[in-house]
């Protein structure tokens, strides 16, 4: 198998108390990026001058950098991280397509950023997997998305974490590593008064 060459730089330390970061991760050097890495505000939109001044407003209430800028607290003034490219962004999921005869590999990308904010406190507990199905008599809930649901302390000790969602006429429990998808899926949760 052959690897890239990479190096290792420095990235911004957490700002979330008590959570400690690797100080560096690794960047590949060759070949180089596909698309553009971290935030810059030479790609907000500029249609019009109104426009402009709407999205460097919108932006400046988020923590923005380079590749691996880390998650935030989110706060009244501050939402979150902006990540670029996002979750489902790059060349994430799609396929590419190669061209013998030119010897080429056609990539596509997806410009799409994600915010990322965690929550010090909101006060709900995340639905288990009885409530989430007692919730989908309510209505038809993530019948496009998945939610987290509280996972068994068993499962969580594996590194695994459940999450639920509605396709087909049913309600389905699916399962991934926690480390790998808890950034990219909403969570359903109750909050008792």
């Amino acid at each position: 198998m052959a690897t890239r060459p990479s190096g290792t730089g420095a990235v911004a330390a957490s700002k979330v108390p008590g959570e400690k970061l690797s100080p560096t991760q690794p960047f590949p050097t060759r070949p180089g990026p596909i698309m553009p890495q971290g935030y810059s505000e030479d790609r907000l939109i500029d249609f019009t001058p109104e426009l402009r001044a709407e999205a460097v407003e919108i932006m400046k209430h988020f923590e923005k950098g380079p590749l691996f800028t880390p998650p935030v607290v989110a706060t009244a003034d501050i939402k979150g991280t902006f990540v670029y490219p996002g979750f489902g962004g790059g060349a994430n999921w799609n396929g590419g397509a190669y061209d013998p005869v030119t010897n080429t590999l056609y990539v596509p990308i997806r410009h799409r950023p994600s915010a990322v904010g965690l929550a010090k406190t909101m006060g709900v507990e995340l639905l288990n997997e009885e409530e989430y199905f007692e919730l989908q008599k309510l209505g038809e809930f993530d019948t496009k998305t998945s939610s987290w649901v509280a996972t068994p302390a068993d499962i969580r000790k594996l590194g695994g974490a459940l999450y639920c969602d509605r396709r087909y006429g049913r309600v389905f429990v699916g399962h991934n590593g926690a480390q790998s998808y808890y950034c990219a899926r909403a969570f359903r949760g109750s909050l008792r008064v």
